[in-house]
């Protein structure tokens, strides 16, 4: 009679008095009245089943196998040490667990890292959660006070390489003198700005800085 093995994980092996039984298509036959087999599917828990086999009729192996767990279920961070809370109760990373519901959540938290929720949800043994710093979010604010300070040192730079080409004409040209004097105040006086605002968005870029990179 035929036995039907299509519900069993694959791979999987059946034995009978400590001989490997030969299938097909999931399919196994076997003779009539009791047969007792040991079926032992792929990274799951082997087992022994009694079958009573009666003639036309065919009979079905459910797949009631429990995993196997070879290893304890692992929750590590990066960077290392973090403290994790999972079930209420409190951990340093990296700890074990032989085993926990899924899903479950847990958080993981790190002074000076912005806090990270991780969900258990599948049957991977290892999870690792990464930490982000609390300025990471920042950096933004950073780039953008950065260029202000670039954008007025090219500014000035070109403010006060004009008012140069200018107080040099007046050697070239000294009967002009009088009418490049308005140009000459002109590109002065956007120098003398330029070196200001250089000074204030560098106070800006290291104020942003220190506040977003060396914070306590």
């Amino acid at each position: 009679s035929i036995v039907d093995l299509s519900s069993l994980p694959d791979p999987y092996i059946i034995m009978m008095d400590d001989e490997s039984l030969f299938y097909l298509n999931d399919r196994l036959i076997l003779p009539e009245g009791k047969n007792v087999i040991r079926v032992i599917p792929y990274e799951k828990e082997e087992k022994i089943i009694t079958l009573n086999i009666e003639a036309g009729k065919i009979a079905v192996i459910s797949d009631l196998f429990e995993k196997i767990h070879t290893a304890p279920l692992t929750i590590a961070s990066v960077p290392y040490g973090a403290d994790i809370e999972i079930l209420g109760d409190s951990y340093k990373a990296p700890f074990y667990l032989e085993e926990a519901p899924k899903p479950t959540i847990l958080t993981v938290s790190n002074p000076g890292f912005k806090t990270s929720v991780l969900q258990l949800n599948d049957d991977k043994q290892l999870y690792t959660s990464y930490l982000r710093p609390e300025w990471s979010g920042k950096e933004g604010e950073v780039k953008n006070s950065k260029k202000r300070l670039y954008k007025a040192i090219r500014n000035t730079l070109l403010a006060l390489g004009a008012n140069s080409i200018v107080r040099a004409s007046y050697a070239i040209w000294p009967e002009r003198k009088n009418e490049l004097r308005p140009l000459n105040a002109i590109t002065l006086g956007f120098g003398v700005m330029g070196i200001l605002s250089i000074f204030h968005s560098g106070y800006n870029y290291y104020s942003t800085a220190k506040d977003t990179y060396l914070q306590e």
